[in-house]
């Protein structure tokens, strides 16, 4: 079952990279120069938002965005998600998104989740650019674990706009 969510994971980027390579870029200056770099649906995000902040460090030529990996699981052992942020740091892309399971999750007590919470917050917290949250499923494995995301991210799928280029995220858990 985690293998299928997996590759449900990786279907999920490589049809958002197909859509971002396919997509065909405005070259009249004038649109760009009108159109906001980063835009969403305000009146859907009143409380959380699922992204660490809206500070973009834009090319206008071009941009480049980076896709991580869980932090957990038995492959990966302590401090490789760590390692990845410094190197991020070093490549600046314009913003990073990840493929959820950020948290252990699997608890009933709310308090266990948001220390997990914090902790892992407190990683990203060293990034140079804003982070794109993308449920895994142990972010959302329990109804607490689900209470919880929704208190400190928002919604579960949403969309935004990033130089005319339509990201879409979407939860194939289906809770």
């Amino acid at each position: 079952m985690t293998r299928i969510n997996y590759y449900r994971g990786i279907t999920l980027i490589v049809f958002s990279a197909a859509l971002i390579f396919g997509c065909e870029q405005s070259t009249d200056q004038t649109d760009i120069k009108n159109k906001s770099v980063f835009e969403y649906d305000e009146t859907a995000f009143t409380t959380a938002k699922p992204w660490t902040s809206e500070d973009f460090r834009n090319n206008v030529d071009n941009f480049q965005f980076a896709i991580i990996g869980d932090r957990g699981g038995g492959a990966n052992p302590r401090g490789t998600f760590e390692i990845a942020i410094d190197q991020l740091n070093l490549l600046q892309p314009e913003f990073v998104m990840s493929l959820g399971d950020y948290v252990e999750g699997y608890t009933s007590e709310p308090e266990v989740m948001k220390n997990q919470w914090e902790e892992f917050d407190d990683i990203i917290s060293k990034l140079q650019m804003p982070f794109f949250f993308v449920r895994g499923n142990h972010d959302i494995n329990t109804p607490i674990t689900r209470e919880v995301w929704t208190e400190l991210r928002g919604p579960n799928y949403y969309y935004f706009t990033y130089k005319n280029v339509l990201f879409i995220v979407l939860d194939t858990e289906g809770a």
